[in-house]
């Protein structure tokens, strides 16, 4: 039961490590986008 829990912590934390690294990187980008937009 332990060794399942630990399995569980794991790949929540890895999953949400990953949705978090997605939404920082599409809001990067979105930033990024309308910077240079704003810059013309």
């Amino acid at each position: 039961m332990g060794r399942f829990r630990l399995l569980l912590a794991t790949v929540g934390t890895i999953s949400g490590f990953t949705v978090y690294h997605r939404y920082f990187s599409l809001s990067g980008f979105s930033i990024a986008f309308l910077k240079g937009a704003s810059d013309d």
